[in-house]
């Protein structure tokens, strides 16, 4: 009965250690998922042009802008600006020009948070008519900030780590870093340490069947 005792608690135990070691790793998985917003572009000017700009921050310092929207006839420039769609400042990242179908995707390298840093300021992605027509702007989508959360001491402090503001320049933004995924080998060596624990305690108990044996 001990030898038998010994093997159903053997097999429990590494079931329970690897359970946990995917539960963990499931849990990294998780935790490595693109974060994303999207926003609505609005007509402007009477254009008909309208829809909606999806942003995903790809974990790895670049977010991607796909935008779609209807009444396009194709050749718009895009950009990601400094500012408002009602206070619209300078470009910060030229994005790809909407085509006739009313797409536009493009990856930028700038994190989403600091897109979204209200430290930075805010952003908006803007529509323009057309290469000859630059400062005719058919559609407009602002970007949300971050919310601020107060902290005991009364100062406000952003919920995410700070971010340096990405230069304002006509091409895309070199890549700051900041957004790339954190933590990776510490998660790493926990699962690492989950199996190297399962080992032993196997090991432990196969000897401690051999005792019970003798």
């Amino acid at each position: 009965m001990k030898r038998v005792s010994l093997h159903v608690l053997v097999r429990f135990g590494v079931a329970a250690l690897m359970i946990a070691a995917i539960a963990a790793f499931g849990s990294i998985q998780a935790n490595a998922q693109d974060s994303e917003i999207l926003i609505a572009v609005d007509e402007l000017n009477g254009s008909g042009v309208s829809g909606d700009a999806t942003l995903t921050d790809n974990g790895d310092g670049t977010t991607t802008i796909d935008v779609l929207v209807d009444g396009a006839e194709g050749d718009h420039p895009i950009h990601l600006h400094s500012g408002t769609c009602a206070e619209l400042g300078d470009i910060v990242v030229d994005l790809t020009s909407v085509d006739t179908e009313g797409s536009s995707v493009t990856d930028v390298e700038v994190p989403l948070a600091t897109i979204q840093d209200p430290e930075i300021g805010p952003h908006a992605v803007n529509i323009h008519l057309s290469a000859d027509q630059f400062a005719t702007y058919v559609a407009c989508g602002d970007v949300p900030l971050l919310e601020l959360s107060a902290p005991a001491g009364g100062e406000t402090e952003t919920t995410t780590e700070e971010a340096p503001a990405p230069a304002t320049v006509t091409t895309t933004t070199p890549a700051t870093g900041i957004g790339s995924t954190v933590g990776g080998d510490s998660s790493v060596m926990i699962i690492m340490s989950m199996i190297a624990a399962a080992v032993v305690f196997v090991a432990g108990m196969g000897l401690r069947r051999s005792t019970v044996r003798a």
